[in-house]
């Protein structure tokens, strides 16, 4: 369907792999507390001096995911030709590790943190730019020190260790993967980012489901992306926290939350760090050189967080070795 000049003068603003990345874009109500009130947690975590530590809920997360797996989430797609189609996707949990600073029979930290929201949110920041992968000890050249893992210390206790390998079709959706992680992990449910380490990630694969209007003459709809999260507030720097409305990306299926009152319409926006594609081709999500470029940044990312923890994750290798093949045979 040919876009009007309106709406086509507003998608030209922003490639298709822009609004991709938007649409999968987790925003949650921000919340605060003053260091002077956080005791029991590893300082190299939080950052230095007495400014607010940012943090989100993991419930409040998992919200947002909880309506993408039941609708999916929309990014609008731009053809050569003028033809704008909204692709939706749904999530399914690919890899998930969550560390913390005590055993996790104690990770909940309630006697050592008072969880009264600090108001001067909007005085949060941090020396952490978003526009790098998150990293320790990393050297110019991408590869991380002490044999490309993180030592223990660092990581904290692990809590929850999860790495999907089976087939997509036989993989559940997002939410209803995390309702059964959540029965044997309950803490799931409860922490905060402010609670968890730098190590602390996720990782969600995005499935291609239908299109409006429906679009069956591109191969890159069938694209499916890999998309890799931090979960640490130690990486919640400036530029993850905006106002509702400088958010250019709709509400409606995405996942962004309802920004509260109190929080003065501030939100923390998880944006990816890291991401792999498979079975792309042509040049609808890289119809530029700075769209290429980011992808193989964010691809880079991703493999450097990876080698850094000494994770194997099955997608993402299989993405990285079967870039053309298809997905049945996952």
């Amino acid at each position: 369907m040919p876009s009007s000049s309106a709406s086509g003068h507003s998608l030209l603003e922003h490639t298709n792999l822009e609004r991709f990345l938007d649409s999968v874009t987790p925003c949650l109500p921000l919340h605060s507390v003053p260091r002077s009130r956080i005791h029991g947690v590893n300082s190299n975590w939080l950052p230095v001096g007495d400014v607010p530590v940012p943090y989100f809920k993991l419930s409040d997360l998992w919200e947002g995911f909880d309506e993408a797996s039941a609708y999916g989430v929309g990014s609008r797609v731009l053809f050569g030709n003028g033809d704008v189609v909204t692709q939706y996707y749904s999530p399914f949990l690919s890899a998930i590790q969550l560390f913390t600073n005590k055993p996790y029979g104690s990770a909940r930290f309630s006697s050592d943190i008072s969880w009264s929201d600090d108001n001067e949110s909007e005085k949060v920041s941090r020396s952490t730019s978003n526009h790098s992968s998150p990293t320790w000890e990393v050297q110019s050249n991408g590869a991380a020190e002490n044999n490309s893992s993180v030592s223990s210390d660092k990581r904290g206790h692990a809590y929850l260790n999860y790495c999907e390998f089976g087939s997509p079709y036989w993989r559940v959706p997002f939410f209803d993967k995390l309702m059964e992680l959540g029965q044997t992990h309950p803490e799931l449910m409860t922490l905060k980012s402010v609670e968890l380490s730098p190590s602390s990630w996720l990782a969600v694969v995005w499935y291609p489901i239908y299109n409006i209007p429906s679009q069956t003459r591109s191969k890159d709809l069938s694209t499916i992306f890999l998309t890799y999260y931090t979960l640490s507030s130690s990486f919640l720097g400036s530029e993850a926290i905006t106002e509702r409305e400088d958010k250019r990306r709709e509400a409606k299926n995405s996942l962004q939350q309802k920004a509260p009152k109190e929080a003065k319409k501030k939100m923390i926006c998880l944006r990816p760090f890291g991401l792999s594609t498979f079975k792309m081709c042509g040049d609808t999500w890289a119809k530029n050189e700075s769209d290429a470029e980011k992808i193989s940044s964010l691809q880079s990312a991703a493999d450097s967080w990876l080698k850094q923890l000494s994770f194997f994750h099955h997608d993402f290798n299989f993405y990285l070795t079967h870039p053309s093949e298809s997905n049945s045979n996952l």
